[in-house]
């Protein structure tokens, strides 16, 4: 018995050992790049999952031409969702606002859809929803506040704009965004209006610059049933037990970017792990991409 029980400490022993040299090596091989080395490196590896690391603001966001895509399995995502669909030159559109806890990660997205015709309320949740062409794209921008504090600030022209800050732990209440659409124009602008106003947003409640529309979005027009409710508390306790994981795990570095390079090269695993890519719900899983 003493043995066996002496036989398995050294062997503990030895593997500890053995982590704590690869940590110290992994280490040094990060402090050994220059930022510029290191923004390469990651965008690299963020190209396939259809992000890059935007270095000014410590954050990944959506690459144009990536297919639609989030961190993390469906159940841990934890987050407030406004759709908004209005008729508009014998199509129905759809620009859903999304905002919380995606995984270990804080974030939120602007998307873009169209159907290939006027739908019905019947309609909406059946038929496939297209992302816009290239030369559709219209100018979408937020801004992402945690607590107050603004952690994204995004703008681009795009069908799918999103912002995540690596590493983050947030209920999606405590978030709010501010959001901006540039549309092609007046008349898409009122048909987008009226459908905001139909989901309880009022005249003071947005502002409307030329083809701009700008608004908070702070609530959620979805209203989670008891069982979602408890799903997402359980999600959340999942979350916050991996993003303090995340964080242990690469505690000598303070920037996402830092931490994810330190991932990579010491848990390669877990860092394809937690970029792990599904889809959101069976409506996005109709959506397709039209070049």
């Amino acid at each position: 018995m003493y043995v066996f029980f002496g036989t398995f400490l050294l062997v503990l022993l030895f593997f500890c050992f053995i982590s704590r040299r690869r940590r110290e090596k992994t280490l040094k091989k990060v402090c050994a790049l220059n930022n510029d080395e290191k923004c390469n490196i990651i965008n690299e590896l963020l190209e396939p999952f259809g992000f890059s690391y935007l270095a000014s603001q410590d954050i990944l966001v959506s690459r144009i031409g990536s297919d639609k895509s989030r961190f993390g399995c469906r159940f841990y995502l934890v987050l407030y969702r406004l759709p908004i669909y209005f008729d508009y030159k014998d199509k129905t559109w759809l620009v859903e606002f999304r905002r919380g806890q995606y995984g270990i990660n804080t974030g939120g997205e602007i998307d873009i859809y169209y159907a290939d015709r006027i739908l019905n309320q019947k309609e909406i949740k059946s038929t496939p929803f297209y992302s816009v062409s290239d030369s559709e794209m219209p100018q979408l921008s937020f801004c992402l506040f945690r607590k107050g504090v603004r952690i994204a600030d995004v703008l681009s022209r795009h069908w799918w704009l999103s912002a995540f800050s690596m590493g983050r732990f947030s209920e999606p209440a405590d978030l709010f965004m501010q959001a901006s659409i540039a549309f092609p124009g007046q008349e898409m602008v009122w048909a987008f209006v009226k459908s905001l106003k139909a989901a309880g947003y009022t005249k003071e409640d947005f502002n409307v610059t030329l083809n701009t529309v700008t608004f908070y979005f702070a609530g959620s027009s979805i209203r989670p049933r008891r069982l979602h409710l408890l799903k997402d508390t359980i999600a959340q306790l999942i979350n916050h037990f991996w993003y303090s994981a995340y964080l242990f795990i690469t505690r000598p570095f303070c920037l996402s970017l830092d931490r994810l390079l330190y991932l990579y090269y010491y848990l390669p695993h877990i860092f394809f792990k937690m970029l792990h890519i599904n889809k959101y719900n069976k409506l996005n899983q109709q959506r397709r991409h039209r070049s």
